[in-house]
Parts: structure tokens; C-alpha cells; sequence
């Protein structure tokens, strides 16, 4: 999402911006109102963000987590966070697995409420789940 300032700068998506990173990291600037990716420095950043994949970012954890399918990222919060939009931020984990919980409570509380068999599985292993819950909840 490309995203300019007041001064004409160009960068690619809002959230790189200072008024987004704040004062510890500095903005990524791509370009201004003359040209996006137009010198040998921007177009080395855009080549550098179109190698950038899930593989590429993710840890093994993250590659094998049972969850990860409706986990989110951003590409400058890993920036901000650490240095690289090529190295995946792993502070939200623990929510996201207790949100992947709080759905399989919920739905599963539907479906009984609603005498429907379907049942939605726990798709987190015990031992990562019940650092969330309890094994009576988990069962």
C-alpha cells in the first residue's frame, strides 16, 4: 500500500512511516513524488521486499505451528520489532493460540446449544494448550 508524506516521500505502506514507527526506527523511504524505486538504493529495497515469503520470514516454529493458517503478520511491524521486514515478530503467538481456543470454545458451545454434532477440534497440542487452559478444558 503505498503511502506518501507531507514532504513527498514515498514509502511502501503507511505503517513505515514516521508517524507509525515512531522515534526508535527509521522510516523506510522508497521513493518521493518524482519516482518510486527510481534510484539504485529503492530499487534495492523493492528488490530485497519481493524475496520476502512466509518461509523466508518464519521460524520453524511459526513454518509448523497447527494455528498459523489464520495467524497474522506485517511485514513493518517485523521491521519495527526487529530490524527486518524479512524476520518475522513472534510477540503475538500466545494470543493468537488463545484466540485459536476461544473459537473452538465458542463454536463448540454453538453446536451444543444448538444439539448439532459437528464438533471443531483443538488444533493445538496439549502441552502448548494447556499453558492457556486447564486439561479440563482442553478435554
Amino acid at each position: 500500500m503505498l503511502a506518501f508524506d507531507p514532504e513527498g516521500n514515498a514509502y511502501p505502506c503507511l505503517r513505515y512511516m514516521p508517524s507509525s514507527l515512531g522515534p526508535d526506527c527509521p522510516p523506510l523511504i522508497i521513493g518521493d513524488t518524482n519516482g518510486v524505486y527510481n534510484t539504485p538504493e529503492y530499487k534495492a529495497i523493492y528488490d530485497d521486499m519481493q524475496k520476502v515469503t512466509r518461509q523466508s520470514q518464519s521460524t520453524e516454529e511459526c513454518i509448523n505451528c497447527p494455528v498459523a493458517s489464520g495467524c497474522a503478520w506485517c511485514s513493518a511491524w517485523n521491521y519495527q520489532e526487529t530490524g527486518s521486514y524479512n524476520k518475522r515478530s513472534t510477540n503475538i503467538c500466545w494470543m493468537h493460540r488463545a484466540n485459536a481456543l476461544a473459537n473452538t470454545y465458542y463454536w463448540n458451545l454453538y453446536y451444543r446449544l444448538h444439539q448439532r454434532e459437528k464438533r471443531m477440534p483443538v488444533y493445538l497440542p496439549r502441552d502448548i494448550a494447556t499453558k492457556i487452559i486447564n486439561d479440563g478444558e482442553y478435554d
